[in-house]
């Protein structure tokens, strides 16, 4: 995959602060990306392809989460 897509449901305000996400490489988290406000969508293009067989996905927010939707997707 190389665009990684949240959405938070929106009607309830914006919530999160911080989000990261992870990759398992090698037997080792490896840290792919790290970004702050998601809002109604957010898109992340990463600069290459990324193979791996798990995602870890942490969010930081200082209230209840209200995810709506998460999504890997490659471009062709």
């Amino acid at each position: 995959f190389d665009i990684i897509q949240f959405r938070e449901n929106i009607k309830l305000g914006q919530r999160i602060d911080k989000t990261t996400v992870e990759v398992l490489d090698e037997g080792s988290w490896r840290l792919l990306t790290a970004v702050t406000t998601i809002g109604a969508n957010r898109l992340i293009h990463l600069d290459r392809p990324v193979k791996s067989t798990a995602l870890k996905i942490s969010f930081e927010a200082p209230v209840a989460l209200c995810i709506g939707e998460i999504g890997v997707y490659t471009m062709q």
